[in-house]
């Protein structure tokens, strides 16, 4: 009996040390490597906010190392503390890191992991989201902001405004008009039907990418995949959609004005391409352009999904902030009357502290926690002895270096004076980095400054925000109030 309690125990015994001595190997990965890094503990297998670890890791060895270890549940990752190297991993040395992170099932062209893949797309759509074509789809903005205003009016002698759900039909009507070119307001009969299926689909998307803003507790492979900023669409909705905006397009008249959407876009420069031919395939060039659009779908949603967000956050920020508003305000106003009262793109062009007040509520409220990369060959630190290995993934703290009180003085404050042109020549160019940096960066900036920008114009031309007093936000960390708020309930007042 004595070998079958001795068998029973080995059964059990020899399974355990095995797998203590798999993960006492893992987990010794920076040790074997002499790389600083926050030592895994038992919590590394529960959900947990990274933006807490990577936050750890940028206290405790930004001054002494320009790299630190730490473990996304058991993989390890590399996080990036010194901001010469940030420029390095996203500029100087783009070539070694190329590659972001792949994502599962992921069909989104411009987030796919091969490098090659991913120019191609770019080169295609990058021209569309240029200072001259945002001037053309200016106006799409501007009517989108004008529905946003008139459905704020309902509000107006309300109590309180939830501005979630207005920022999002604000970003539903915002993608459809620059977009895809649809409108509400002047649909027939016959294209009624078909533009109300586009919105519902597209107001559902966004209001799913502003519903996982909230989730913050991620385990830490998602919270990898959750630094692209990415909620990848259901391939049945990308078909759905590319099959009903190909219907909408085709109803385009040869005669009829010309459309300064995204879509009608991306034709004429794809026509423009094949003017050395004899004839012009429209058609080949309307199906091109909508399949190019919806394959990268994922990341336009996101977009205009995160640039709601960032409006709520401003709006929040302005009616805790008094004199920032006042001054906004004045701001507008000095502008517009010297332009007539005529808002055009030159005009808001010229509303420096508008600028301001974005590019902080940027910094205070990222929309990553992080940016990675993955190397794509052993790239040797120079000045040190540190190696980064082929397949490493590389992280960049945004959230971390946007709180850093060494750049940013009381960085819980908002102080849109932090944007001034002599302060922002001060610091480092990496020090600020809401849409990426390099090669790879956001190349919708542009369109998404533009959206959290006409709708504040609008809004505050007329309107005055007031906070309502916070009744059970008391408990909440200053510094952790963009990740804990999930309503923004604020009072409307005639100026």
């Amino acid at each position: 009996m004595a070998w079958r309690y001795a068998f029973s125990i080995s059964g059990v015994l020899i399974p355990i040390s095995l797998l203590y001595t798999y993960y006492r190997y893992k987990f010794g990965y920076f040790e074997r490597r002499g790389i600083p890094h926050i030592k895994a503990d038992i919590n590394i297998f529960l959900k947990q906010p990274t933006k807490d670890l990577l936050q750890s890791a940028y206290n405790t060895f930004r001054n002494s190392t320009p790299i630190a270890g730490v473990f996304l549940s058991t993989t390890p990752v590399l996080v990036i503390l010194d901001l010469e190297l940030v420029k390095r991993v996203l500029v100087d040395d783009f070539a070694s890191f190329s590659d972001r992170l792949n994502l599962e099932n992921s069909s989104d062209l411009l987030h796919a992991t091969d490098n090659k893949q991913w120019q191609a797309i770019r080169r295609k759509l990058t021209p569309c989201f240029w200072s001259a074509k945002m001037n053309l789809m200016f106006a799409n903005v501007c009517k989108a902001a004008e529905n946003f205003l008139d459905n704020s009016e309902e509000f107006l002698k309300s109590v309180e405004v939830d501005f979630k759900p207005l920022c999002t039909r604000y970003a539903a009507n915002a993608l459809m008009r620059c977009v895809f070119g649809l409108e509400l307001d002047n649909a027939d009969e016959s294209t009624m039907t078909l533009h109300l299926r586009i919105k519902d689909l597209l107001k559902r998307e966004c209001e799913a990418r502003l519903s996982a803003n909230d989730n913050n507790m991620l385990p830490g492979v998602c919270c990898i995949k959750r630094t692209h900023a990415q909620t990848v669409s259901a391939e049945s909705f990308s078909v759905e959609l590319e099959t009903l905006l190909f219907a909408a397009v085709e109803e385009r008249s040869e005669g009829s004005p010309q459309h300064s959407d995204l879509i009608q876009i991306l034709i004429n420069l794809l026509a423009a391409e094949q003017s050395d031919s004899a004839v012009v395939n429209r058609r080949e060039c309307v199906f091109q352009a909508i399949h190019l659009v919806t394959q990268s779908l994922s990341t336009l949603l996101s977009g205009f999904a995160h640039s709601a967000n960032i409006l709520m956050h401003c709006l929040n920020e302005l009616a805790r902030n008094d004199e920032v508003q006042r001054a906004l305000r004045q701001n507008i106003t000095s502008v517009l009357q010297s332009y007539a009262q005529d808002f055009s793109y030159e005009a808001m062009g010229h509303m420096h502290y508008l600028d301001q007040v974005v590019a902080e509520a940027l910094r205070k409220h990222p929309v990553a926690e992080a940016l990675s990369r993955l190397s794509l060959h052993d790239y040797h630190i120079p000045g040190t002895a540190l190696t980064i290995e082929r397949n490493t993934c590389v992280l960049v703290p945004v959230q971390a270096i946007h709180y850093d009180p060494n750049i940013y003085p009381v960085p819980a404050q908002f102080d849109p004076s932090r944007f001034d042109a002599a302060t922002v020549m001060a610091r480092h160019t990496c020090a600020y980095l809401p849409f990426d940096d390099g090669p790879r960066n956001c190349m919708g900036k542009r369109l998404s400054k533009m959206l959290i920008k006409v709708a504040l114009v609008k809004l505050l031309h007329v309107r005055r925000l007031k906070e309502i007093a916070r009744v059970e936000r008391e408990s909440v960390n200053e510094e952790n109030f963009r990740m804990d708020t999930n309503e923004f309930r604020i009072k409307l007042q005639s100026i």
